[in-house]
């Protein structure tokens, strides 16, 4: 199992909130910030405070998959 660091706090996927902050969904993703920004994946906004479910990165990940053998 993947394990990843938010706020110091080393976590595995299982251990993930299901809401996170757009730094915590970019180190989720594994990208930058810059990388998160150009994805433009639905989230909650409260306020100024930006959301993101991880059911929603999760099926953005799954999105992503292609069959072995088409990978670039």
């Amino acid at each position: 199992m993947a394990n990843y660091s938010i706020g110091g706090n080393i976590m595995t996927v299982s251990q993930t909130p299901d809401i996170l902050t757009r730094k915590e969904s970019a180190l989720f993703l594994r990208v930058c910030l810059t990388s998160f920004d150009r994805l433009k994946l639905p989230c909650i906004r409260v306020g100024r405070r930006v959301f993101y479910r991880r059911v929603t990165l999760d099926a953005w990940i799954s999105a992503q998959e292609q069959p072995k053998g088409n990978q670039s």
